[in-house]
């Protein structure tokens, strides 16, 4: 994802430097850069690529806008979303749904560990799960292999450390992080199936632009 960064103000020593800085932090990739000194002003624009723009690897709140807000904003669409999916929940039972994830977990389990350069992260039955599964591809990094599933094959997945780095430091999967299926009540046994082709796929792929 390609973003520009415009930066006005009065000409100061280390101005770039700190912007380039500030960039790092965020692993914003600067790509292209013009600057110019106009009446005394600074002015400059930068291409980055934002696509993996993150502090996730943190475990205390970001310091920047809008981030530095997150923690303190209460989820009012999630909670209206939990109160109506309780209520359905009701109607179709916990155990039905239970049930369901269970055995579409199964069979992307039995299907993701026959493929090659794929590692399974975690319990390789359904024993003390529930429906989701992670994984991590050997032969390219998750974020190129999740952003393929979405833009080749329309299947939507979370890649990176999911708000647990230690969870992945203790898993070995620090800091590229995983692959994360997740399945539910509308999910088929079909889709499992073009998950798992598409994985076959992506795992196989010996060059990736």
């Amino acid at each position: 994802m390609k973003a520009f960064i415009t930066v006005i103000g009065h000409d100061t020593v280390g101005v770039v430097a700190k912007v380039a800085g500030l960039c790092t932090e965020l692993n914003i990739n600067i790509e292209d850069v013009t600057q110019s000194i106009l009446q005394g002003m600074f002015a400059m624009i930068m291409l980055v690529d934002i696509s993996k723009c993150s502090v996730s690897h943190e475990e205390r709140m970001p310091s920047f806008m809008p981030d530095k807000f997150e923690a303190g904003t209460m989820n009012l669409p999630g909670i209206m979303g939990l109160h109506e999916a309780l209520c359905w929940l009701k109607g179709e039972t916990i155990d039905a749904v239970r049930a369901h994830e269970l055995a579409l977990t199964e069979q992307f389990l039995d299907g993701a560990l026959s493929i090659p350069n794929l590692r399974v992260v975690g319990r390789r039955d359904v024993t003390g799960r529930v429906g989701v599964v992670s994984v991590a591809p050997e032969n390219a990094d998750p974020a190129l292999v999740a952003d393929a599933l979405g833009q080749e094959h329309g299947i939507m997945v979370r890649v990176g450390l999911h708000c647990a780095p230690n969870a992945h430091r203790t898993l070995g999967t620090y800091p590229t992080g995983t692959i994360r299926f997740s399945f539910g009540w509308h999910n088929t046994p079909q889709q499992v199936d073009t998950a798992l082709s598409a994985l076959r796929e992506l795992c196989g792929r010996a060059v990736w632009n």
